[in-house]
């Protein structure tokens, strides 16, 4: 978590549960921007390995979400090349509709927004919260 006493932090932060972090800078540049990286995928493996990134859990949980979005993405891939008939139209829809998604979560996570997708945000969330605790 931050240092920001539970007085002092933001309501969407309460009821997210994200820290709000994004306005701390590492090495001169705002986590908001990295955060919005994320969602390139290249920034976001790194900003897990490299040790003055992974502490920030607002940049923590959008590297998560964004690796956790392209796995998903990958199996429904895997799973609709076997369906013969509606293959073609759903592997021609399928990256269309990630792309739109990690461009919205993209442009909400560099306007500092707590911007969490249904499922894979909440499990987003959890890994980020437990793997800076341990």
């Amino acid at each position: 978590m931050t240092d920001t006493p539970q007085s002092e932090r933001t309501t969407e932060e309460v009821t997210s549960g994200i820290p709000k972090d994004s306005h701390a800078e590492i090495n001169g540049a705002r986590i908001n921007v990295g955060a919005a990286l994320c969602y390139l995928i290249v920034p976001a493996v790194l900003y897990l390995i490299v040790s003055s990134y992974r502490t920030h859990t607002f940049l923590r949980f959008h590297s998560i979400q964004a690796i956790s979005v392209i796995v998903v993405a990958i199996g429904c891939e895997v799973i609709f090349g076997m369906i013969p008939i509606l293959s073609s139209a759903l592997l021609f829809l399928l990256p269309i509709f990630v792309s739109v998604v990690l461009v919205i979560c993209a442009v909400m996570a560099a306007q500092d927004k707590n911007f969490k997708l249904p499922i894979i945000g909440d499990f987003a969330e959890e890994q980020a919260k437990s793997t800076l605790s341990s």
